[in-house]
């Protein structure tokens, strides 16, 4: 961890706030909160990780909350925080934040792991903190589901022909947690197909959503701009031609926050002191949203007010659940 001299936190918070665009846009909130939690601002069994690290939260509810959290925190949270940016590959981050404050970053010199479902499901390849946190949760039995420990592990894995006895005992006399060996001796029988896609299938078998979605977490989604790319040159010119409508803005204001709307109309072209303004005059969100992208409409060309414009700002933001909103709306089209 970092060296704490005569450091301002004050002024490094108030850069937080000042640099929160991009904070917003270019921080990997699981990757920097994974070594907050080893450095004690957080706790995965309180309310505010539980809150940031939703599952259904787009990257940039994410990183919001989390900067929210973290500025919120008491002495030494800065210096654990900047730390965290630079132990992760990102020193630009950290030293935006950290201006001429006399905190020492460590030098990176290698990337973690990335992993994606394809990964092989070993310690080596999830780093031991994650491999801990996802063992953590196996090992948890679900009161209202029968062997939803890690026993229930044990005939999706292994199949029939072993007992819970007999984990219990080799795992004893090895020294290691029953869910290690579980997992070890799956991995030696299955070879190539020891994936993490293999393991979600398996526990979704068994009603282990509360594992699959911290794998989940763990894993990196794909950018939402593959979204875009995936689009055929056809269906773009198709969505360029075709004009937002009522039920298109009506969508968008359930599905995003005052900031969020806030920050992609900023993007499309609203004057940033007007959107300002429309945020501090009301505490509705839907009525800021629709404020704002009224106010959109009223500062483009009508041909620019489509709907190919839209998703390509909403993928910059990683606004996910509103693309995806959009083109399942349009898919026709």
């Amino acid at each position: 961890m970092a060296k704490n001299y005569d450091v301002n936190e004050q002024a490094m918070k108030d850069r937080v706030r000042m640099y929160r665009t991009s904070l917003v846009g270019s921080m990997d909130g699981q990757q920097v909160m994974d070594l907050l939690v080893a450095a004690g601002l957080f706790h995965p069994n309180l309310d505010s990780y539980e809150h940031i690290m939703h599952k259904e939260h787009t990257k940039s509810q994410r990183n919001r909350d989390m900067l929210d959290a973290v500025v919120s925190k008491g002495p030494g949270c800065m210096v654990k925080f900047v730390t965290a940016l630079a132990e992760v590959g990102m020193t630009d981050l950290a030293k935006l934040i950290v201006g001429e404050e006399p905190v020492e970053l460590p030098v990176v010199t290698s990337q973690p792991v990335e992993m994606d479902w394809s990964s092989r499901v070993t310690e080596d390849v999830f780093g031991k903190e994650r491999w801990d946190k996802m063992c953590d949760i196996i090992m948890r039995s679900n009161p209202l589901l029968k062997n939803s420990g890690w026993d229930g592990l044990i005939m999706p894995l292994l199949g029939e022909g072993i007992e819970k006895e007999d984990v219990l005992s080799s795992s004893k006399d090895q020294g290691k947690r029953p869910i290690d060996l579980v997992l070890e001796t799956w991995f030696s029988m299955e070879g190539q197909n020891a994936n993490v896609k293999v393991l979600v299938e398996h526990l979704c078998k068994i009603k282990r959503q509360d594992v699959v979605t911290v794998l989940e977490l763990m894993l990196p989604s794909p950018p939402c701009t593959n979204f875009i790319h995936k689009l055929s040159a056809q269906k773009k010119e198709k969505l360029k031609k075709t004009e937002l409508t009522t039920d298109d803005t009506l969508l968008l204001k359930r599905k995003l926050t005052k900031l969020e709307c806030g920050d992609l109309c900023a993007s499309l072209g609203v004057d940033p002191d007007r959107a300002r303004q429309i945020k501090d005059e009301s505490t509705d969100s839907l009525a800021v949203n629709g404020a704002l992208l009224t106010e959109w409409k009223k500062s483009v060309l009508p041909k620019d007010f489509n709907v190919y414009n839209l998703i390509i700002v909403l993928a910059e933001h990683d606004l996910r659940e509103a693309l995806m909103s959009i083109l399942e709306k349009h898919k026709d089209k």
